[in-house]
């Protein structure tokens, strides 16, 4: 395939119709005390790190995506950033496409197009299709079917490719993660941070993981203090199965698993949401949650036709706190009028299981048949 590839300090760079088939294999790096640079690789099907170029178009990776580390020091995690065509992404990116596998060992940042991307910059109408699969990740990693973590505008973006991540027994640096069909976190500065995207992709945590588990079929977890963004016009066609975090909170949710004063617009879940049990040693409620929609809502709003056809449940049948057919759990309520939390009755149930739009935590005060804000929106 010809590839066209301009580049200019004064005008516009662009990169169109570059493709790669072959295998992509990262090698097995040591993270150790001395050698502390190689914790971090950045490893792509095209790009292992693609910064300041105003339009890449019509690229795509067919070839299979592997990286690993080994001889782990507990002091120095690895964070790699490993995606379909970008290891780490800073720039636009238009109809671009991943058909390969990944797999990746103990590492940070996953996607199926881009294992990290910007603020600033664009995903749109891109489409992964090939498996994810991460073996032990890193005090945090995130895994997207898109972009493991994001801090971007991603629109009309679409996965299909199943999202698989487990935590090995003997692992020596347990951690949190966070996976979404679309992103698995959102660190993002704009006001519409994920648009009209779809997951079709089966998205779930195999194992238990000794720290935090937060599952969505969209989004895992949208970071705190970022504030006023959105989830538009998404729909997650996937079923969604978390599990238990032995030491932290396990969130599973059709959209989106934690969410933070974050607007969550005309989105739809058709597929089952299973979630895992958190501190499972404690056995504390707070940190268990399973919603339709979004599972922890923590000062955040939920309004105007969002729609559950899923049946949502944990893997667990005698546990039966926080599940709703809206949001498992909210967290808490701001007073202020720009801040005030929003969780209405116009949010659909068509599961027919009979769920309550909130499962747990503040719900009497502000369930209602149809919010002021969805009649004014």
């Amino acid at each position: 395939m010809a590839a066209e590839v301009n580049y200019s300090y004064s005008g516009k760079s662009y990169i169109k119709n570059c493709h790669n088939s072959a295998e992509i294999f990262g090698g097995d790096a040591p993270v150790t005390p001395d050698l502390r640079d190689d914790a971090y690789k950045y490893i792509g099907g095209l790009f292992g790190w693609s910064s300041n170029i105003d339009e890449i178009r019509d690229c795509s990776n067919s070839g299979n995506v592997n990286s690993k580390v080994v001889n782990l020091h507990p002091e120095y995690a690895p964070d790699d950033h490993v995606g379909g065509l970008f290891g780490a992404n800073f720039s636009n990116v238009y109809d671009c496409n991943n058909s390969g596998d990944i797999y990746v060992e103990r590492s940070g940042s996953i996607g199926g197009l881009a294992g990290a991307s910007a603020a600033g910059d664009i995903f749109t109408r891109s489409v992964n299709t090939g498996d994810i699969t991460l073996v032990d990740c890193c005090f945090m990693s995130e895994v997207g079917g898109i972009t493991g973590t994001t801090q971007e505008l991603l629109s009309e973006c679409t996965n299909k490719g199943s999202i698989k991540v487990s935590e090995s027994d003997s692992y020596e640096i347990p951690g949190t993660i966070c996976i979404g069909g679309i992103a698995g976190e959102s660190n993002s500065g704009v006001d519409e941070n994920i648009l009209n995207c779809t997951n079709e992709g089966k998205v779930e945590v195999l194992t238990p993981f000794t720290y935090s588990v937060f599952c969505g079929g969209i989004l895992g977890r949208q970071a705190s203090g970022v504030v006023g963004r959105s989830i538009k016009g998404c729909k997650n066609m996937g079923d969604i199965i978390g599990n238990d975090a032995i030491k932290g909170n396990a969130y599973t949710a059709g959209i989106v698993a934690v969410t933070y004063l974050t607007w969550v617009d005309n989105c739809v879940n058709t597929a089952s949401v299973t979630g895992g049990i958190g501190l499972t040693q404690d056995s504390y409620m707070e940190a268990t949650a399973a919603g339709g929609i979004v599972a922890m809502l923590e000062q955040g709003k939920v309004f105007n036709s969002c729609e559950n056809a899923g049946i949502v449940k944990y893997n667990d049948d005698d546990v039966t706190k926080n599940l709703g057919s809206a949001v498992g759990y909210l967290y808490n309520i701001y007073d202020e009028e720009d801040y005030s939390s929003v969780v209405c009755t116009c949010t659909k149930d068509t599961s027919g299981q009979g769920l309550p739009v909130i499962g747990g935590g503040y719900k009497e005060p502000i369930e209602q048949t149809q919010c002021s804000i969805c009649t004014s929106h």
